[in-house]
């Protein structure tokens, strides 16, 4: 004996389907959709299920793509940050080696009895005698103090003692 969800009279057509062996109704083909016929009633059927799954991955690799695109700006923070400061270091280490150099340069135009060497703009040139020690006779020791872009090197050195006392001590 078949069970129906409604007992139909005899000899009458009945337009509702019977139930299977487990007590439920069997799939419809109506309209062709036979594919959640059997779902349980609250939960989405698969292919949401699946749709809900891809949207799950793509907000983790968006937050993924975040994280990637934060730690590439930080890293571009420190390079720029330490290019600039290594760009600043090469310009005191400049500024200070030209000092060097002037006061090279100048120290040998003294011993060599030539004229001191031209300086210009934010470039500064002192000569005076150094105390202390004794020097050849005929020579006196001189210490030359340059400064460029306001980095200061001195060279002590000996210069004849007739320039350096014409010159007053300079």
């Amino acid at each position: 004996m078949n069970k129906s969800i409604n007992s139909c009279p005899a000899g009458s057509a009945c337009l509702q389907s019977p139930l299977d062996s487990r007590g439920r109704k069997p799939r419809s083909s109506v309209g062709g959709n036979t594919r959640f016929a059997n779902r349980r009633p609250g939960l989405p059927p698969p292919a949401i299920k699946k749709v809900l799954k891809i949207h799950h991955r793509r907000a983790f690799l968006a937050i993924d793509a975040v994280f990637g695109l934060t730690i590439i700006a930080a890293v571009t923070v420190v390079l720029i940050g330490t290019v600039n400061h290594e760009r600043s270091a090469e310009l005191r280490l400049s500024d200070s080696r030209s000092a060097l150099h002037l006061a090279e340069h100048a120290l040998l135009n003294l011993q060599h009895g030539q004229p001191l060497p031209p300086v210009s703009g934010d470039t500064h040139l002192a000569i005076h005698p150094a105390n202390g020690g004794s020097a050849p006779a005929g020579y006196v020791w001189a210490t030359v103090d340059a400064t460029v872009h306001g980095h200061h090197r001195s060279l002590t050195g000996v210069v004849p003692l007739g320039y350096l006392s014409d010159r007053g001590g300079k």
